[in-house]
């Protein structure tokens, strides 16, 4: 997933999305993605997040940021618990 990423990451270089100025099908397809490392990676300071959420049709079709925080610190934390149990 790292080198998925990465390779993303290099696509939108200079971009404000990966279309160009306006979200594209790529910027959709991948908004999942972005939108759960909002959560992880609250300080990673990509600016494409900002810009997609600045979107209207988007961000007035995303859940609200405090229910994913929520699903995220479960998820989180049972994550946590499995590896803790695979490590005994």
């Amino acid at each position: 997933m790292a080198k998925g990423l990465e390779i993303l990451k290099g696509e939108i270089i200079g971009k404000k999305f990966f279309g160009g100025d306006a979200p594209g099908y790529l910027d959709i397809m991948v908004r999942w993605i972005a939108y759960w490392l909002h959560f992880s990676q609250q300080a990673g300071g990509y600016n494409w997040m900002k810009n997609f959420l600045q979107v209207d049709i988007i961000n007035n079709n995303l859940p609200p940021f405090e229910v994913m925080m929520s699903t995220y610190k479960i998820y989180r934390e049972l994550s946590l618990s499995f590896l803790k149990v695979e490590e005994e």
